[in-house]
């Protein structure tokens, strides 16, 4: 239905500019650090907030956080304050250096996450076959580090879309592989570490839309694996 030329526009109708998605972009990011938010929940909600055209299709997005609905802003105001990053204001010393270990050993191990993690994470895969998704995980800290080794093993790693992934592992005589769409729902949204080292193994990191049946790797012609 056309509006009558000259007739109020309702608010839900007005269109928003960037400085409006980037004041509810920093809601969604300081409510996911606060844990308030799962991955998927905040990817979900930062990439409809930057698809936006009218305020009524931000209102939902930000309804049920404490905050709410953040005012219109000005364009002098649209810039998001690096400052804001959230890494470790939300969490407790133990979060921060808490540590939580997965392994698998000769074995197939899967392992979903919901809720709060702590902010390092230790995978130890031998001979086997371990799984960590993060799809449901809380994480306290806008960052998550997930260090440890994969012995002749398959450690796969699954993230939300739109989560930024950094590699920082190495491989020996390995192959790790990080298949995600590569651009980050919000620049200062919660981020995973991998720090792996991998010999004679694989390290899969993929996200929703890359995430597949694995395959099975060479070791397990060799008798050890499943």
């Amino acid at each position: 239905m056309t509006d009558t030329p000259g007739a109020p526009v309702p608010n839900d109708r007005i269109r928003v500019s960037d400085a409006d998605r980037n004041a509810v972009a920093e809601l969604l990011q300081r409510a996911a650090s606060e844990g308030r938010l799962t991955l998927s929940e905040f990817s979900e909600r930062t990439t409809a907030a930057y698809a936006a055209v009218t305020r009524g299709d931000l209102t939902g997005l930000t309804a049920d956080l404490p905050d709410g609905v953040p005012p219109p802003r000005s364009a002098a105001s649209s810039a998001v304050a690096p400052a804001h990053s959230g890494f470790g204001r939300q969490s407790s010393s133990a979060d921060r250096q808490g540590e939580r270990r997965y392994m698998s050993i000769m074995g197939d191990s899967k392992e979903r996450l919901q809720g709060s993690i702590p902010g390092n994470l230790k995978a130890i895969c031998v001979m086997g076959d371990l799984t960590i998704d993060l799809r449901d995980a809380i994480i306290p800290d806008n960052e998550v580090v997930i260090s440890g080794y994969v012995v002749m093993g398959d450690l796969r790693i699954i993230v939300p879309d739109g989560i930024a992934v950094h590699n920082d592992g190495m491989q020996i005589m390995g192959d790790a592989r990080v298949r995600t769409s590569g651009v980050a729902a919000s620049p200062n949204g919660p981020t995973v570490r991998v720090r792996v080292t991998t010999v004679m193994g694989d390290l899969r990191v993929s996200d929703d839309t890359h995430h597949s049946t694995r395959k099975r790797g060479p070791w397990h012609r060799w008798g050890g694996g499943r």
